[in-house]
């Protein structure tokens, strides 16, 4: 037995059953913009401005093969690909 958006119960098993149909159909559907600033504003900033456009950039061909070639010929990072495969 269920209370339906009216506040009424519910004991009809085809009833329930439209009941959890739409209740979990609609719990997952996007209902438009929802704003989470009052949310965020309460998390600390741990990256500045400068950090994140350092960060976001785009990566150069250049910083790739530099990197590429600082891998070992035999070392992985845990259970990674070796420097041999690249």
């Amino acid at each position: 037995m269920l209370k339906n958006v009216d506040g009424e119960w519910v004991r009809n098993k085809e009833n329930l059953k439209e009941m959890m149909r739409n209740f979990f159909s609609n719990l997952y559907m996007l209902v438009g913009f929802r704003n989470f600033q009052h949310i965020l504003s309460q998390i600390p900033t741990s990256i500045d401005a400068p950090m994140n456009q350092k960060l976001t950039k785009p990566v150069t061909m250049e910083e790739i093969i530099v990197a590429t070639h600082q891998l070992g010929a035999t070392k992985a990072p845990r259970l990674g690909l070796n420097g041999l495969f690249f």
